[in-house]
Order: C-alpha cells, then sequence, then structure tokens
C-alpha cells in the first residue's frame, strides 16, 4: 500500500513544505492586516462573513495538496529517549536535535506535554518517537517480548500513512496517545491489565490513520469507493482499522500474544477505533452515563471496553480541553481541514455545511459553542465523575469557550482566521480512493471459487433455449402488465393514443444451465402456471428452477417489479434492469444452498409477506423496490463459509470489515459496486439523489440486518 499522500502523476510537484507554507501565510497575513485595517478606517467592525468576503476579492493562492517527505527515525534519538524515560537526564543544556527531543520527554507525565515543539523538531513526524516513549515507559518491550527493532519499523510505516492534512495527521494522533497515557497515570490504570495498555496504545495512534482530510459525510456525497466498500458505515474508521491490521499482520505485531490473547487485544482495539466517529457518539456517551449514574464500578469486561471508548473519545477532543497556546493552534488546523472541505464541496457541486464553508462565518462562534456544549462539555462531565482528578480541566474549557463570546474583530484576530490556507484536498481524496482500489488480495485469503472452474459448470444455452425463455419473458410481462395496468394499458402519449410498451430486453446470452427437454408449449404453460401463484407462500421456487434454470431469479424480479409497478413508478429502462440483474445472477457462486436459486425463494418470500401482510398500504414503492432488491442480493458473492468461519480463519474479509457482520457487509458493498461500476447497470439511475440515498440506506439495514 502506498502513501495515500502522493498526488496523481498529472499532478504539479507541490511546493517545498515549509517555504510554500510561509509564503502563503505571509500574503494571507498582509490581506488579514488591510482587512482589519480598512474595518477601522471606516469606523465599523467588518463581519466575519464581509472580512472574508473582502480577503477573498485579494488574490489568494491556493496550496497544492503537499506531497509528505519520506521520514526516518534517528537511532541516537531513540537511544536519547530511552535514557530520558529511565530517569538518566540527558543534559541540562541540549545542544543537538536529538538532544532537544528526549529532553522534552522528561515532560511526558504532563497534561500541557509540548506537542508543537515535538513536531517542530522532528519535522512533523512526532508519533514514532512518542510511541516508543510510551512503549517504554510501559515496559512493555519486556512484558510482551516485543521486537524493539521490528516495532519501531511498525511505527514508522504507521506514520508514513499519516498524511499532510491540516488536523487529522500524525501530530493529532502523537496528542491522541500522550493524552491516553496521561488519562492511565490520573487513574485510569485501575481498571488496565498490561494487554489493555498495548491496545488502547495502538487505538489510540490509529484513530486517524490514512484519513484523507475529508470527512465520512464527504465520502458518503462522493459515493467514494471507501464509501461503496464500507457501505456508508463508519467509513473513515473502518478504513484505519483494517489498515492498521493489515500492518499488524505484516510485522507480525502479535507473535508474542497467546491464541487467546490475540482475539481479544483485535476486538478492544477495532470497538475503540469504531467508536469514535461523532455519528454514534451519543450512543455510547448515552451507555456510559448509565454506568457513571448506577456507581459502575468497571469491573466486567463490556464496562472496561466502554469505558476504553469514551476515554478514546475524550482524547480524541483533548485540544478542547488544553492551554489557550495549544487550543488555539490545533483548532486553526481543524477549521482549516473543514473549510478546504468546503471548497472541494463547492468544487463538485455538493452540500455544503455551514460549518465548512468560510465564506459564511457569522455562525462561526455559535457552532464552536454548541459543539462544546453537545459534545464535549457532557463528555467531560461524566468522565470526571469516575477520574476526580481531572476536574480541573473544566476550567480550561470554560477558559476556551469564553473565546467565541467576543466580537468577530477579536475572532479574526485571535484565531487568525483569513491566514488560514486555502488547500486542493482533490488530490488527496484521488490517492485515497486509489488506495482502496489498489488494496491487495493476499492469495491464501481469497474464498471465493476459482472463475475459471466456476465457468466450466455454466453451460452455454443453445439458440432453442434462449428463444424459449424469452417467449417466457414475455408471458410473464404481459401477464402482469394487464394485472396491473402498467405502462402499456394507463398511459397515453403525448398526441393520443396508448403508450408503447418499454421493449422487453432478453438475457439469453447469459451463461446459464441449459432448459429441460420439456416440449416448448408444456414448459411455457408450467412456467406460468408457477408465477400465477407468485404471491403464495408455498411457491416452488424448485420446480421455477428446473425450468428456467439459473435464469428464474432474473424473470422472477421481472415479475415483481411488474407486480409492484416499479418499471413505470422509477421509469426503470429495461435494459439497464437486465444488465443489473445479470451482474447479480452472475455474481451468485454455485453454493449447494447460498445460490442464485436461494436468492430467488427469498426474493419471492419478501414479496409474499408484503402481498398477504398487506404491507402495500403501509409501504412506499421506494420501499417495495429497495426490499425486493435487498432480498435479491442478500447473499451476492457468498463463498459458501459462514462469518464464524471467516472470523476463525482470519480470512481478508474479516481484515477488511473487522469481524463486523463480515459476509453482509459483503454482500451489500458488492451490490453497490455493481450499481456505481457503470451507467448502464446503474438501477437508481433514473431517481432523485434522495431518492437513491434513501434506497441505499435501506437496502443496507435490511442486507446487514439478516447477520
Amino acid at each position: 500500500m502506498g502513501n495515500i499522500c502522493h498526488p496523481p502523476a498529472n499532478q504539479q510537484e507541490p511546493v517545498n513544505n515549509k517555504r510554500g507554507r510561509d509564503s502563503v501565510q505571509r500574503k494571507a497575513s498582509i490581506v488579514s492586516k488591510k482587512t482589519l485595517s480598512t474595518a477601522g478606517s471606516k469606523g465599523a467592525s467588518l463581519s466575519l462573513t464581509e472580512a472574508i468576503a473582502e480577503s477573498a476579492a485579494t488574490e489568494q493562492p491556493q496550496v497544492p495538496y503537499e506531497k509528505k517527505a519520506l521520514w526516518t527515525y534517528d537511532q541516537e534519538t531513540l537511544d536519547l529517549i530511552k535514557q530520558q524515560i529511565k530517569k538518566k537526564i540527558v543534559t541540562e543544556d541540549p545542544q543537538t536535535n536529538s538532544e532537544k527531543i528526549a529532553v522534552l520527554f522528561d515532560r511526558l507525565d504532563k497534561w500541557e506535554f509540548p506537542i508543537m515543539e515535538l513536531e517542530q523538531l522532528t519535522d512533523g513526524n512526532p508519533l514514532v518517537y512518542m510511541t516508543y516513549a510510551l512503549l517504554l515507559q510501559y515496559d512493555l518491550f519486556k512484558k510482551f517480548k516485543l521486537d524493539e527493532a521490528n516495532m519501531v519499523q511498525f511505527l514508522t510505516r504507521i506514520q508514513s500513512l499519516y498524511g499532510n492534512n491540516p488536523y487529522h495527521n500524525s501530530c493529532h494522533a502523537a496528542q491522541t496517545v500522550h493524552t491516553f497515557h496521561y488519562m492511565i497515570r490520573r487513574g485510569l490504570n485501575q481498571y488496565l491489565s498490561d494487554e489493555d495498555t498495548f491496545a488502547c496504545i495502538l487505538a489510540a495512534i490509529a484513530i486517524d490513520l490514512v484519513h484523507p482530510g475529508l470527512d465520512n459525510d464527504f465520502q458518503a456525497n462522493v459515493e467514494s469507493s471507501a464509501s461503496t466498500l464500507y457501505n456508508d458505515l463508519n467509513i473513515l474508521e473502518n478504513n484505519s482499522a483494517t489498515t492498521l491490521f493489515e500492518l499488524i499482520r505484516e510485522f507480525n505485531v502479535f507473535e508474542s500474544f497467546t491464541k487467546e490473547q490475540q482475539p481479544e487485544l483485535r476486538e478492544l482495539i477495532i470497538e475503540m477505533i469504531l467508536a469514535s466517529d461523532l455519528h454514534d457518539h451519543q450512543l455510547y456517551l448515552d451507555g456510559f452515563k448509565t454506568r457513571v449514574d448506577a456507581a459502575c464500578e468497571f469491573s466486567n469486561r463490556e464496562d472496561i471496553r466502554n469505558i476504553l471508548q469514551i476515554t478514546l473519545k475524550m482524547c480524541d477532543f483533548a485540544h478542547y480541553m488544553k492551554g489557550s497556546k495549544l487550543y488555539k493552534e490545533f483548532t486553526r488546523r481543524h477549521l482549516t481541514e473543514r473549510f478546504n472541505q468546503g471548497d472541494l464541496e463547492k468544487k463538485l457541486n455538493l452540500p455544503v455545511k455551514e460549518e465548512n464553508d468560510r465564506e459564511k462565518l457569522d455562525n462561526l462562534n455559535t457552532y464552536q459553542m454548541q459543539y462544546m456544549d453537545t459534545y464535549v462539555k457532557p463528555l467531560l462531565k461524566s468522565y470526571k465523575d469516575i477520574l476526580p482528578k481531572l476536574k480541573f480541566l473544566l476550567t480550561a474549557i470554560r477558559k476556551n469557550y469564553k473565546y467565541w463570546t467576543v466580537s468577530d474583530e477579536e475572532l479574526l484576530q485571535q484565531f487568525k482566521l483569513i491566514e488560514l490556507p486555502r488547500i486542493d484536498m482533490q488530490p488527496s481524496q484521488e490517492a485515497y480512493d486509489q488506495m482502496i482500489r489498489d488494496r491487495p488480495v493476499p492469495k491464501d485469503q481469497d474464498m471465493n471459487v476459482d472463475p475459471e472452474e466456476q465457468e466450466k459448470e455454466r453451460p452455454v444455452p443453445s439458440e432453442k433455449d434462449k428463444e424459449l425463455e424469452k417467449q417466457c419473458i414475455e408471458k410473464v410481462h404481459e401477464r402482469f402488465d394487464v394485472e396491473n395496468k402498467s405502462v402499456a394499458d394507463s398511459e397515453e402519449k403525448p398526441n393520443g393514443g396508448k403508450a408503447d410498451r418499454p421493449p422487453v430486453y432478453s438475457v439469453y446470452d447469459l451463461k446459464a444451465h441449459p432448459l429441460d427437454s420439456l416440449a416448448d408449449d408444456d414448459r411455457r404453460k408450467s412456467v406460468l402456471a408457477v408465477f400465477d401463484r407468485i404471491d403464495d407462500w408455498n411457491f416452488d421456487v424448485f420446480v421455477l428452477s428446473q425450468l428456467l434454470g439459473n435464469h428464474a431469479m432474473l424473470i422472477s424480479a421481472w415479475a415483481l417489479f411488474q407486480k409492484h409497478d416499479l418499471f413505470r413508478e422509477f421509469k426503470i429502462p429495461t435494459d439497464v434492469f437486465t444488465n443489473f440483474f445479470r451482474e447479480v445472477q452472475e455474481g451468485y457462486q454455485m453454493n449447494p444452498y447460498h445460490n442464485a436459486m436461494h436468492a430467488c425463494d427469498v426474493m419471492q418470500i419478501t414479496h409474499a409477506i408484503i402481498i398477504n401482510g398487506h404491507m402495500t398500504e403501509k409501504m412506499s414503492k421506494l420501499d417495495a423496490m429497495a426490499a425486493v432488491l435487498s432480498s435479491a442480493v442478500h447473499d451476492l458473492d457468498h463463498p459458501g463459509l459462514n462469518n464464524a468461519y471467516q472470523v476463525n480463519s482470519h480470512s481478508y474479509l474479516t481484515t477488511i470489515y473487522n469481524d463486523r457482520s463480515v459476509l453482509e457487509n459483503h454482500h451489500c458493498a458488492q451490490t453497490f459496486q455493481i450499481i456505481r461500476k457503470d451507467e448502464k447497470y446503474n438501477i437508481f439511475k433514473t431517481m432523485s439523489k434522495g431518492q437513491q440515498r434513501d434506497a441505499r440506506l435501506t437496502m443496507g439495514g435490511m442486507i446487514i440486518a439478516t447477520d
């Protein structure tokens, strides 16, 4: 896996990191001073929006997304850090860069650790040294027989996969893991084993691993490769956890742990990282508050897992509770990243949240205060009840809160908002998508059937079979057209008369089992007789499969779409419908049970429940379509080996989906890969964006619920 920060080949090589950033900030500073002096000369302060608008009128360069410089650790620095951790003072008058770095770790147990100074001394690469120091501090190299050189190489790879984002970078990760250490020192250690401490360190350093600087909402809105893969669920968090465990496997980090310890470590790390998704924040906080209010002793594993999930959230929010210098700098970085996302959203004509729009800042102070009121303060108030030594943080957050109660002009000066650099984040997103697409599947982890072997089991039908199936589709189409009075019977042409019925597209070039040897007329009658009972619970999918072979699913889907009038409701092109279901049919493997016939059966049963349960009166057409589609694809590309097998065999799919509804996530992702790979397969293409989003959410919920 390459560094996600590398721009595409046609991307101009970015300017030198420090020089380019300084240049932009100097020009922006001039603009800022001009704006503020203009406001003063007019005798009245400009609003935030007016000030930004005026600054925008003066040309400001956009910084290319910067290619992160290659970095290697310095062994001398590691040795000096080791001495410092062992309380052997390196020097009282540090001269070399290595000595200056090592001396910083004398303040490792302090809340206000000089993380920005460490970042500067390491050229933006503080994570390796911080994590190395903590592994030494807790004596984990010795306790778990960790190979020190291998671990440093592992940490260096982690460091390299953090991009040059303004905020979600290795400095944020280094502060997160340091804050976790501080929590442990202030009383959290009473709940932790050494294994828990190791898991916490790994989770903290990977909290935003391979983050592209563009959030989950952006990923979903652009339908990125990651959003398709993870079905819009904890997108960035899932990918961070997946990448971490790919590296853990590559460097064999868990080698010295027992077979019983390894899955427990994995489970805890995944639970912590996934819980950091802000969309699920209230769910985890409510669970924590319930425990705190009930005077929970946090003695069982479920309770300890909850407290560690909440602790990682606290660490993620740490800068809100830091001193003013750190708070202002991290806030500027966070705003820079959000505003640059907003710039890209405008460029791509995507929805722009108000807090991402640098040109609409009149409510910036309100948003910042609401964020602290909604997320940070309630979390801290509950957390201090189990770690009373953290009460002093309430004072810090109150002080930082007051920064947003001042005038707009003071805000501009306090946070230097006009000087925030404008960075083109599109290359970062493109690299992130490419990383997802290029992720290699280990040969020994591929659970799929060999495609060549699969093809041998799918004989090509004869021309006679093709013609017969065409007639079957025609008859089914006519049967349900008459029943629901769809396009052919109810629509009028603009110039009068009846509308033409959509052309019937055949699937006769599909590779499928030959039809059986019944006479043509008898077979047609038999097929129609089966479909006469399509509303019945005892619909016989085996008979249909014998008559139509692997085409049973497509023809059944055709009948159900006609039955629910979905072709007309959503103006679905019949060629797109056929192309989509062709891919779905071919995507089912030749398993004894989890195959296309089983999917056809579930699809018909879903329909029977809707009809006989009188659910059509309560369901929308969109719900009906999502239900039929979900039942058709709910086992797509099933390998014939269940989730328990996947987890126990450590299959590649479990790495991708972090042991969560592994096959169900895979089925859903495979479906939307078909839909999104080309317009000719996009069965949603005629729907509005809102309908597409709702259908995707409904289908994802239904498919994953089958676990």
